[in-house]
C-alpha cells in the first residue's frame, strides 16, 4: 500500500500524538517551508519548521514528524427496491432527520442506514 503524503490543509498531529496547528506554509528556510506550533505537555506551544512532507529532520525518523489525523465522516442513506427487486440508493444526507424528511413514501421504501468512514 502506498504511503499517504502529508497534507497541511488537513488536521494533523505529531507521530507521538501531540496536537499541532499550522502557522505558515511559505517560510523561506532551506527545505523547511512549513511552520507548526506543537502543543507540549506543560500546555505551552513550541514552534518548529517542517519539510513539505511533514518531516522534522531530513536525516532521521522523528516522533516530531507530522501525520494527518483521520477525519470521521457520516452520511445517512435512503434505500429503496426497484421493479426488478434490486436495491437502490435514493439519496445521501448529512443527518438522519434530513433523510427521513426527504424519503419517498410508497411500497418501494425499505430503510435508512448510517454509513461511516474515515478519510
Amino acid at each position: 500500500m502506498k504511503k499517504k503524503q502529508f497534507d497541511p490543509t488537513k488536521p494533523a498531529r505529531t507521530k507521538d500524538g501531540r496536537p499541532v496547528r499550522m502557522l505558515c506554509t511559505d517560510l523561506v528556510y532551506d527545505n523547511y517551508p512549513f511552520v507548526f506550533a506543537i502543543m507540549e505537555s506543560n500546555g505551552e506551544e513550541e514552534v518548529a519548521s517542517y519539510t513539505r512532507n511533514g518531516v522534522y529532520h531530513l536525516d532521521s525518523n522523528s516522533l516530531r514528524d507530522l501525520i494527518n489525523v483521520p477525519v470521521k465522516k457520516i452520511k445517512w442513506v435512503t434505500i429503496y427496491i426497484n421493479d426488478i427487486d434490486k436495491l437502490v440508493i435514493g439519496g445521501t444526507y448529512n443527518t438522519k432527520e434530513a433523510a427521513e424528511n426527504n424519503r419517498h413514501g410508497g411500497n418501494d421504501y425499505i430503510t435508512i442506514i448510517k454509513v461511516e468512514w474515515e478519510e
